[in-house]
């Protein structure tokens, strides 16, 4: 039964394709990014993108006029792959699940990063990334958002 058992699940896992990949081929990447600007006062982003580059984007605006914007985008295997190497390249699964200042002001933008990449997976929240100025791993958290909106033509300001 044991045997089945393993038989089946792994005959899944291959019909399925989940975080199953063949030698040389690059994992899936899944991110999901959320920005606020300014707390309940400003302006909400969330994007959220599948390892076929299928992205969702929702800006929500709470300021006058408020309202909503949502979009969908087909990226490309080049934008996918700058992505991933931005991953890699600045080591985001070894960057602090916060960063933040020792002195948190209120309605400041806020930023998160969930990101997959097969089967491992981080999530890194950013608040007030102003204040904190140059620190590395401030710089390394930018440049893995840049590379998931590069190619997004709405970008939030912060």
């Amino acid at each position: 039964m044991k045997h089945v058992f393993r038989f089946v699940m792994i005959a899944a896992l291959l019909t399925l394709g989940v975080g199953v990949t063949t030698a040389g081929e690059k994992p899936p990447v899944v991110v999901t990014a959320f920005m606020s600007d300014a707390g309940p006062y400003g302006e909400s982003w969330v994007l959220t993108m599948t390892p076929d580059g299928r992205v969702s984007l929702t800006v929500l605006y709470m300021r006058s006029p408020s309202g909503s914007v949502m979009a969908r985008f087909d990226l490309g295997d080049a934008a996918i792959e700058a992505i991933y190497e931005a991953i890699t390249s600045e080591r985001f699964f070894d960057l602090p699940p916060k960063l933040e200042p020792k002195v948190l002001s209120f309605h400041k933008p806020a930023l998160q990063l969930d990101v997959r990449v097969g089967s491992t997976h981080h999530n890194v929240n950013l608040y007030d990334p102003k204040q904190l100025g140059k620190e590395i791993a401030v710089e390394r958290f930018r440049k893995v958002w840049n590379a998931v909106f590069a190619t997004i033509p709405l970008k939030p300001a912060w």
